[in-house]
């Protein structure tokens, strides 16, 4: 439906809001987005991958929202480097997104 927001659409308009703001968010490394991904490709719960890598539910949806968006097989994702990795499935502030004081 067009003019309704989803959630993903509230949360971008958040982080990119916040970001701008100079509000960080801690980002997982490489390796925990690839083991989150893994395991719910397994059916692997939500609770286990949460307690498994100590993330909060909201992170594991978020990385699986990320990673079904960008449609790239994990196959694929395990061969790259973990700073491209990163680049895929987290916003990076630029120096003239952030307002001055």
């Amino acid at each position: 439906m067009s003019g309704v927001s989803t959630d993903r659409d509230m949360l971008y308009s958040f982080l990119q809001c916040n970001c701008k703001k100079g509000v960080s968010f801690p980002k997982q490394n490489s390796t925990t987005s690839l083991g989150i991904i893994d395991m719910r490709l397994k059916n692997i719960s939500y609770d286990d991958c949460c307690n498994h890598y100590g993330v909060g539910n909201s992170t594991v949806k978020l990385i699986m929202s990320r990673y079904d968006e960008k449609g790239i097989p994990l196959d694929i994702l395990k061969q790259m480097r973990s700073e491209e990795v990163d680049a895929i499935f987290y916003l990076h502030r630029k120096s003239e997104d952030i307002m001055p004081d």
